[in-house]
C-alpha cells in the first residue's frame, strides 16, 4: 500500500495515472515503459481520470488469476510492495 499512498500526494485514496507511472518505473526497474504505460491504461478510472487503491488491487487480483497474464510481471513484481 506505501506505492500507491506514496503515488497519492493529496492523500484521497486515488493516484493520478503519471504518479502511478513514476512510482511503478521505480519499483520495476527491469520492466519496460511501454508494459508499465499499458497495464495503466488497463486499469479504470474514475470521472476525474484517476486511478482509486480499490480498483487498483482488484485489477491485480484480477490479473493474477487468469491463466494467460498479459501482466504477470508487473503483477508479480507490485504485489511485493504492496
Amino acid at each position: 500500500m506505501q506505492l500507491l499512498e506514496d503515488a497519492d500526494p493529496l492523500n484521497d485514496g486515488r493516484v493520478e495515472p503519471q504518479g502511478l507511472k513514476s512510482a511503478l518505473k521505480k519499483v520495476l526497474k527491469k520492466i519496460d515503459e511501454e508494459t508499465i504505460e499499458r497495464f495503466i491504461r488497463f486499469l479504470e478510472k474514475d470521472k476525474s481520470g484517476k486511478i482509486p487503491y480499490m480498483e487498483f488491487i482488484s485489477r491485480m487480483a484480477e490479473v493474477s488469476n487468469r491463466d494467460h497474464n498479459p501482466f504477470k510481471s508487473v503483477v508479480q513484481r507490485v504485489a511485493y510492495f504492496l
